[in-house]
């Protein structure tokens, strides 16, 4: 079965955040003089994760050995392309309906 990646806030005023306790593993990111969570979910679902935030390139390179589904917020135009370029499979909170 495929991994769930979801990018995930850390900032302070996001805690506590949503559905992570049931994730596989988590992976904290630097990201502009804070922390974000790359929440790794295989093993069980949660019925809602969040708050979820944008990606970055460097979510790319950290999933990419899993072949993993990438939930993330969007990202600017030339995330967008590496994105597009990446083996990795993503798609907006916007676009994924969980049931």
């Amino acid at each position: 079965m495929r991994p769930v990646v979801v990018k995930i806030d850390n900032h302070e005023e996001a805690r506590p955040q949503s559905g992570i306790e049931l994730a596989d593993m988590m992976i904290e990111v630097w990201v502009e003089g804070i922390t974000r969570y790359l929440a790794v979910f295989q093993a069980a679902d949660a019925d809602f994760v969040g708050p979820i935030r944008s990606m970055r390139p460097t979510d790319f390179a950290l999933q990419n050995p899993w072949a993993s589904l990438f939930i993330h917020s969007g990202g600017q135009d030339w995330i967008k392309a590496i994105a597009d370029a990446s083996t990795v499979a993503s798609l907006t909170n916007h676009q994924v309906l969980f049931a």
